[in-house]
């Protein structure tokens, strides 16, 4: 049996006896006006005082029952069973609201902390394929200084990605916004893939666009790494094209492209579809963490693709396009 809270039903019954009291009294009073009646009035206020302490014995016996169906309700958190007499109960209601609150932040809570914990047991195991062939270059006589510079700079995506994967689910996620030179940002990104690039055989046009935004630069900067690095990986032999479509920014590839059914989710975390069965090492965040950054950024992105035709993804910058050099 649960404790009950006889204060709170006293003070749910304050009104009532001091109501009590007053009519006492008052039939106390009465005897001393009408001497002739006192009789009949003491019989009737010891009626009045049987009645009275029996309607409050049941009011406090319902109020127990009530405060125990409550009590009950509120442990088991179902909602559905809240009895009928309860459904209007303003206070109750903000209970069951913020009940069903905190359930919802908990759940996201756990899913996050799901996602984390698969995303990081992927990566540990990924992680060590880069850092194995390293380690087996390192021991070789004859090192090989530009298959050795291959497998660090696989490290360091790694690294960079779970990087951005963590700060993107800390609610500390900071923004610093200014303007943006595009064409500045595209090329240091071309820049750091060069090798990648070269290595797989691809070839890299990029056309001018002559655009400044208002963006935050890092952030902007990463969204470009993770399309160009998905580009270069899933074409071998062929050409990768960046350029401006009005106010739409497109990296197109010549590679294996997407799957018609697979198209609609290749923005959701931890989706990794057809290509990713093919390549081993995804693991479904980089492009998850295209979209959260571009919603941040006010960068709609989206994707179209045909199996082995290629692949485009566009960046529509119009929402943030601070100037068009003429």
């Amino acid at each position: 049996m649960s404790k009950i809270n006889f204060n709170l039903l006293l003070k749910r019954s304050k009104y009532e006896i001091v109501f009590f009291f007053i009519i006492l009294v008052s039939l106390y009073g009465l005897r001393f006006l009408f001497p002739l009646y006192k009789n009949f009035i003491a019989y009737f206020s010891i009626i009045f005082i049987v009645n009275y302490l029996l309607m409050l014995f049941l009011s406090l016996r319902n109020d127990i029952k009530n405060q125990e169906i409550i009590k009950e309700w509120i442990n088991k958190e179902d909602f559905d069973s809240l009895p009928d007499n309860f459904k209007k109960d303003i206070t109750l209601l903000k209970i069951k609201d913020q009940a069903r609150l905190i359930k919802s932040y908990e759940d996201e809570i756990f899913s996050s902390n799901s996602n984390l914990k698969n995303y990081i047991t992927r990566w540990t195991h990924q992680i060590k394929s880069p850092i194995f062939a390293l380690s087996l270059l390192l021991n070789d006589d004859d090192i090989d200084r530009d298959a050795s510079k291959l497998e660090l700079f696989e490290i360091e995506e790694y690294v960079q990605n779970i990087l951005a994967y963590i700060r993107m689910d800390s609610d500390t996620t900071d923004y610093v916004f200014s303007e943006v030179d595009v064409d500045k940002e595209v090329n240091s990104s071309i820049k750091k893939y060069a090798s990648l690039i070269i290595s797989k055989n691809n070839g890299i046009c990029f056309n001018k666009t002559k655009l400044t935004i208002l963006s935050d630069a890092k952030w902007f900067r990463f969204i470009l790494d993770q399309i160009l690095s998905n580009a270069n990986k899933y074409t071998r032999g062929g050409d990768i094209k960046i350029y401006l479509d009005k106010t739409r920014l497109v990296i197109e590839d010549s590679g294996i492209g997407i799957k018609e059914e697979d198209l609609p989710r290749i923005f959701e975390k931890g989706f990794t579809g057809f290509n990713g069965r093919l390549d081993k090492k995804a693991t479904g965040i980089g492009l998850s963490l295209v979209k959260n950054i571009c919603q941040a950024l006010r960068i709609d992105v989206s994707a179209e693709s045909k199996v082995n035709k290629g692949t485009k993804i566009i960046l529509d910058l119009s929402k943030i396009i601070k100037d068009i050099a003429q």
